[in-house]
């Protein structure tokens, strides 16, 4: 050994010099390729044990000294119900299912020389590979909600009242400089259930990619955030802008189990805030959300898909937070509520029946500038809107079908209130409602005054659109059962805004079949009106009519009166109308309001109990009806009578065959 130190020490100083680098090269090499992985993989699933409560495993932990690149493969945190008794190997290639947290592969390349000369921290590349978590609402109680990982928050929370508290460095600084080229997240999975509702999402792939991260990066400035923007100047910025590197790119895509698909794109930089974003939501699927609601809404939806598309921006101004959203697109196609049928609605056995379906909803062109505070939306439209409901003497079903739940405790709190009480309380509430209302109403008026001050957003819609809906009612109120369809629903008004300062423009038109046995598809009238209306004025102004409608589909509700048929007749209406309401809550205070009409009747033929003729006419028309509530006169021009018939028969005892049609009040009661 010695003769060995003496022959080294006789050698070059050269030689000398580069076997030290060597054996110090060795050595790290060794220390940072070798016994460095060793330890971490041994340490790290006791250090995620020791800050979690949690076992975790991990497969390999591999460092490259050369290249000074990371990687750590099939790294997993268990469940808290996860059995610690199973072999490592097992519990590394267990199926996701049984994973809480898990990644497949995470490759750190670390930029060694660009950090050196820049002085500045940099990577090179961050890939993060099949990376899988799991997320439960277990339970829930009145005070606490219980997840997966509760017991993660309760051991972080013991552990930080153990350790020492540190003052808090308030002092601003600046970010420092990072720099990242590349980052990518792929063929990750989210699964999030909850348990209290057996809801299940599960988003089988995610993937996230940032190129270019450079945590002092300014992005190109906007000049839609910009009011002093200069449009020369902002022309001439985008071209040069052009030319140069683009820092904080990132990409966001995000698929569902029902192959609905989630993508965010733009850039950002950090000081002063600014992101931009492009965001695109194509037929992401409502269903699995919906049993969230299941114990709140008794209607079932059974189909639904949501489009969405934008540009946005976020931006810090004046130390405050801002935004933007331009060419806003949203849609929900193939909108479906079913509810439960009883047999005594359908004839059948209890079924599901479709209630709602909303074929495409749709909101065009959407664009927010909080800076200005204006909403500008060019359209919002229904299309193919079909209803059905039933409308009997508890009300309407859609109603109750859409009303949230009142939780129990409030039920039981009103049941709990004595009618005692109540019955002691309402003398006092009798003498003190009118002040109260008095009182009320100028609460009310002052609030929506100081609200109005306090609120400057002005929001603008320039149409709204019903297109083709129809409605099927069955009604059971009035009559034994008749079967309204309401067809060719078309409904379009023109630009509204929130001062309602200037007129709304509406059209409508409908055509109606009323049917004792089922929902006819022949149209038996036609509805119609178009005008305008000024809300700030609270005037109205317009014109409707009714063309052939049939009168003999009416003839439920005249069978319990009186016992005659209504064989055949078509009544026809138009009407125009100028009105102001100045004081909406007293009826009797109405400006001015003039009405211009002519109706007809037209074929009309009603048969008494024998199916005889009891009155007929071939028209009837009365032209120029005027009424003029400021002058209270009703005046009419013109009544003309064609062909008129009618039948009176009276008998021996002074009776007429019209007073034995009359359904006496005992058979209506009866019936």
């Amino acid at each position: 050994m010695q003769n060995a130190m003496s022959r080294f020490s006789t050698q070059p100083k050269w030689f000398r010099l580069s076997t030290y680098l060597v054996l110090i090269y060795l050595t790290y090499a060794l220390l940072i390729g070798v016994v460095t992985p060793a330890v971490l993989k041994a340490k790290l699933p006791n250090i995620v044990k020791e800050n979690t409560g949690r076992d975790a495993a991990v497969e390999d932990i591999a460092i490259n000294p050369f290249l000074l690149k990371i990687e750590v493969t099939n790294f997993v945190i268990y469940p808290n119900i996860h059995s610690s008794n199973e072999s490592e190997d097992n519990a590394v290639i267990q199926n996701q299912e049984n994973h809480f947290f898990s990644v497949g592969n995470v490759s750190l390349d670390v930029g060694f020389w660009q950090s050196l000369f820049t002085f500045t921290p940099a990577v090179e590349s961050l890939t993060i590979d099949e990376p899988f978590v799991s997320i439960a609402r277990l339970s829930e109680s009145e005070d606490t909600q219980i997840f997966n990982f509760s017991d993660i928050l309760t051991h972080v929370e013991k552990r930080s009242t153990k350790a020492p508290e540190e003052p808090n460095d308030t002092s601003e600084g600046q970010i420092p400089r990072i720099t990242l080229r590349d980052f990518a997240l792929n063929e990750g999975r989210v699964v999030i259930e909850d348990k209290v509702t057996n809801t299940l999402l599960d988003y089988p792939e995610l993937s996230v990619d940032l190129q270019d991260l450079d945590t002092h990066a300014l992005i190109s400035s906007s000049s839609v955030g910009n009011k002093n923007a200069n449009p020369k100047s902002d022309k001439s910025e985008s071209a040069q802008s052009k030319g140069k590197l683009a820092f904080n790119q990132y990409q966001f895509n995000l698929l569902t189990a029902e192959k609905g698909n989630i993508a965010i794109d733009g850039e950002f930089q950090l000081s002063p805030l600014k992101v931009t974003t492009d965001i695109t939501i194509n037929d992401v699927a409502l269903t699995p959300l919906w049993s969230l609601s299941k114990d709140l809404i008794e209607a079932d939806l059974v189909d639904g898909k949501v489009n969405l598309s934008l540009h946005a921006e976020v931006f810090e101004q004046d130390t405050a937070f801002q935004f933007i959203l331009e060419r806003g697109e949203f849609g929900v196609n193939n909108l479906v509520f079913n509810a439960d049928s009883s047999p005594a609605t359908t004839g059948t056995a209890k079924s599901s029946q479709e209630i709602i379906a909303i074929p495409a909803f749709a909101i065009h062109d959407i664009n927010v500038n909080a800076l200005e505070q204006q909403v500008s939306i060019a359209e919002v439209a229904f299309d193919n809107v079909r209803v059905s409901g039933l409308f009997d003497k508890s009300g309407l079903d859609l109603q109750r079908l859409f009303t949230p739940k009142s939780p129990a405790a409030d039920a039981t709190s009103a049941n709990a209130n004595p009618s005692a009480a109540q019955e002691g309380n309402s003398a006092a509430q009798k003498g003190n409602s009118e002040t109260e209302d008095e009182d009320v109403s100028n609460v009310a008026t002052d609030s929506t005054n100081e609200l109005a001050h306090e609120t400057s957003w002005y929001v603008e819609l320039h149409q709204f659109a019903f297109n083709d809906g129809s409605i099927d009612l069955l009604e059971r109120s009035v009559s034994d059962g008749t079967y309204y369809r309401i067809s060719n629903l078309n409904i379009k008004s023109g630009k509204v805004t929130t001062d309602f300062s200037k007129p709304i423009s509406y059209t409508t038109s409908l055509h109606v079949s009323a049917d004792p046995q089922t929902f006819s598809d022949t149209s038996k009238g036609t509805l119609s009106s178009s005008g305008s209306v000024v809300i700030a004025e609270q005037t109205v102004q317009g014109k409707a009519a009714i063309e052939q409608l049939v009168l003999s589909q009416f003839q439920q509700y005249v069978s319990p009166h009186a016992n005659v048929t209504l064989e055949d007749g078509l009544f026809n209406l138009n009407v125009e109308f100028d009105g102001a309401f100045n004081n909406a809550a007293d009826k009797e205070n109405i400006d001015s309001l003039s009405v211009k009409a002519s109706t007809s009747i037209n074929n009309l033929s009603v048969l008494d109990d024998a199916s005889s003729p009891l009155l007929q006419w071939q028209s009837l028309d009365v032209d120029n009806i005027e009424f003029d509530h400021a002058s209270n006169q009703l005046s009419v021009d013109n009544i003309h009578l064609q062909a008129p018939f009618a039948r009176l028969i009276i008998d021996e005892a002074k009776q007429t065959n019209v007073s034995k049609l009359i359904v006496a009040s005992s058979d209506k009661s009866a019936n």
